[in-house]
C-alpha cells in the first residue's frame, strides 16, 4: 500500500504553531469580513435602500454562520470522550460497520469490499467510539473517491502483531507528500466545506482507547487508514454461559399437587 506511513503517535507539541495559525485564520478572517461589511452596512446606511441593506445584513449573518460552524466542531472536538472501554466482540462493531457503510455507497457506484479475518476476536475498547472512528474514516474515503473511475473501498478486520488491526484502503484522490504530516492536525483540512476535525477527533478518540492511527497515501493512487486497538485476553471475556444464563425455574410455576384437585 502507498507510503510514507504516517502514525498519530508523531504527533508532537511541535504542532501548536500550525493549530494557533490556523485558529487566526478560521476565527480572523471572517471576523475582519464581518467588521468590514458592518462598517460599509454603518457608513452608507442613509444612502442603501431596504434591498442593499438586507444583503449586507445577509452577507454579515453568513460571516457569523461561518464562526458558528466552527465553534461547534471545536465543541464537538473537546467533547470526543471515552465512557465504557471494555471486552467488545469485533464482529459486532464490524457488522453494525459493515451495514452503515453500504448504505452509504449504495448509490454513488462505489465498489465496497469487506474482510473479517478472524470473527472470534475481542477488542478492549469503547464499541460506540470505536464504531464512531470506523465511521468517519469510512466517510473520507467515500469523499476521496467521489471522482475516480472504478471508485473502490476495501475494509479489513484482524489481528496483528499481537493488536487488533482494523484498516480501510481506497483508491482515491490522496494527500500529497508534503501535507502528510498534517493529517491529525486540528483544523488542518484541503476540502472546501470541512472542518478539519475528522483526523484529530479519530486520533483523540483512539489515544484515549490506547491505540493509534497510521495514515499512508499517494497522491491519485489512493490511501490507507489503519487503526490499531488491544485486544482483550481471553481471561477477560466473557464467558458464553455468562452472557446467555440459563432460565431459572421457579418452584411456584409447578402446580402443586396437593392443591390441584382441591376445592
Amino acid at each position: 500500500m502507498p507510503s510514507p506511513v504516517f502514525s498519530s503517535r508523531e504527533l508532537s507539541l511541535d504542532n501548536l504553531d500550525s493549530i494557533f495559525s490556523l485558529l487566526r485564520h478560521e476565527l480572523g478572517n471572517p471576523l475582519n469580513s464581518l467588521k468590514i461589511t458592518l462598517e460599509v452596512l454603518t457608513q452608507n446606511y442613509q444612502h442603501f435602500d431596504d434591498e442593499k441593506r438586507l444583503a449586507f445584513l445577509q452577507r454579515a449573518l453568513e460571516q457569523v454562520g461561518r464562526q458558528h460552524k466552527f465553534l461547534d466542531a471545536m465543541k464537538t472536538y473537546y467533547r470526543s470522550n471515552i465512557f465504557d472501554i471494555r471486552p467488545v466482540p469485533l464482529s459486532a462493531v464490524w457488522n453494525a460497520f459493515v451495514h452503515q457503510s453500504r448504505m452509504k455507497v449504495l448509490e454513488k457506484q462505489i465498489d465496497f469490499k469487506q474482510t473479517l479475518e478472524d470473527p472470534e476476536l475481542w477488542g478492549l475498547v469503547d464499541g460506540a467510539a470505536f464504531n464512531r472512528v470506523l465511521e468517519m474514516v469510512f466517510d473520507n474515503a467515500v469523499d476521496a473517491v467521489e471522482n475516480t473511475d472504478g471508485a473502490c473501498i476495501e475494509a479489513f478486520a484482524g489481528r496483528s502483531n499481537g493488536h487488533m488491526k482494523v484498516s480501510v484502503t481506497d483508491n482515491g484522490c490522496g494527500v500529497e507528500p508534503d501535507y502528510l504530516h498534517k493529517v491529525f492536525t486540528p483544523l488542518y483540512t484541503t476540502k472546501e466545506e470541512g472542518t478539519g476535525l475528522g483526523l484529530s477527533v479519530c486520533q483523540r478518540l483512539m489515544d484515549k482507547m490506547n491505540g493509534w492511527i497510521e495514515f499512508s497515501s499517494r497522491p491519485a493512487q489512493g490511501t490507507e487508514v489503519v487503526l490499531w486497538a488491544p485486544l482483550a485476553g481471553k481471561e477477560m471475556v466473557p464467558k458464553i454461559d455468562a452472557l446467555h444464563p440459563e432460565p431459572c425455574e421457579s418452584e411456584s410455576a409447578e402446580p402443586d399437587e396437593a392443591g390441584a384437585d382441591g376445592p
